[in-house]
């Protein structure tokens, strides 16, 4: 075999070698992208867990909760602790929006977890304190919510 046939067969077996990086490249950026995302959902879920958690464990708290959410008229610290969870909760659902709208969620993601928040949207209490404090988020989320609402 002459030097010329041993270039061609070493650019021939260096060809598949590149190809063969390239598709193991493929697979690991895809592997990534699943962990990556896996990781946001898990993220997002950890961020609502913590409401749920807890007002399980401090009665006090699911106690504002109840009397919050159908009227507004709680006392002025109870006022302040209903306020910081329906922020809290507002801002984790800003962030699965945020999140979908982004690409990392799919697509019906947003839906189904707004779908699961109207009756809490629509209670009188966080009627009022979303008519006081939607300015603070971005207009896409406050569409979002409003369209939400309007369409349960």
């Amino acid at each position: 075999m002459s030097i010329s046939e041993l270039g061609s067969l070493g650019e021939f077996v260096s060809s598949i070698a590149v190809l063969v990086t390239l598709l193991f490249l493929g697979f690991q950026v895809r592997q990534s992208n699943l962990l990556a995302r896996r990781n946001e959902l898990n993220v997002g879920h950890s961020q609502i867990s913590r409401l749920r958690v807890a007002m399980a464990e401090n009665a006090d708290l699911a106690e504002i909760m109840v009397q919050g959410l159908p009227s507004a008229t709680l006392g002025e610290a109870d006022q302040v602790r209903f306020d910081c969870v329906v922020s809290e909760m507002f801002w984790s659902s800003f962030h699965i929006w945020d999140r979908t709208r982004l690409g990392l969620y799919d697509e019906q993601e947003w839906g189904r977890h707004v779908g699961s928040l109207v009756p809490f949207l629509l209670s009188p209490g966080v009627l009022n304190w979303w008519a006081n404090n939607k300015d603070q988020f971005p207009a896409g989320f406050q569409k979002a919510i409003d369209e939400g609402v309007a369409n349960p």
